[in-house]
């Protein structure tokens, strides 16, 4: 499922039209991830940075036009959504959402000056340390 969804989020990178309405959309989304400062004092913070992040993700495959892609990625996002929350629970949630906004605002940034050579490894960036990708395992094998 990592292969997959590193696929999708290069494609949506490569792919997401910067005039739609839903690309706008992911722009206020991605500023919202820091708008609040006391991500810490939440029971369920971790949670909703995760919701934050699945939103941005899917406001940009909607900007795609592509429904397909966008259901495919909701499907993949949303299994592996438990698995993103033991990987990231340990971390502080301020931290968190300042990570997500970087990492949001640079697909952001490769969006909009067709960045393409650059896709994989923003997409990369945005999969938890530690969860291998076919990619990882090839470049160890050359």
């Amino acid at each position: 499922m990592t292969e997959t969804l590193l696929v999708l989020k290069t494609w949506l990178i490569r792919h997401a039209d910067p005039q739609s309405p839903a690309f706008h959309e992911a722009i206020r989304a991605a500023e919202r991830t820091t708008e609040d400062t006391k991500w810490g004092d939440r029971p369920d913070a971790h949670k909703q940075l995760l919701k934050h992040d699945m939103r941005f993700h899917l406001l940009l495959a909607a900007s795609t036009g592509n429904l397909v892609v966008e259901v495919l990625l909701g499907a993949l996002l949303e299994a592996t959504s438990g698995a993103l929350i033991e990987g990231i629970h340990q971390l502080p949630c301020e931290a968190l959402a300042f990570r997500l906004h970087g990492e949001h605002r640079a697909i952001l940034m490769a969006v909009t000056a067709k960045q393409n050579s650059q896709s994989h490894s923003i997409g990369r960036d945005g999969i938890p340390a530690g969860t291998p990708t076919f990619h990882d395992k090839a470049a160890q094998t050359v």
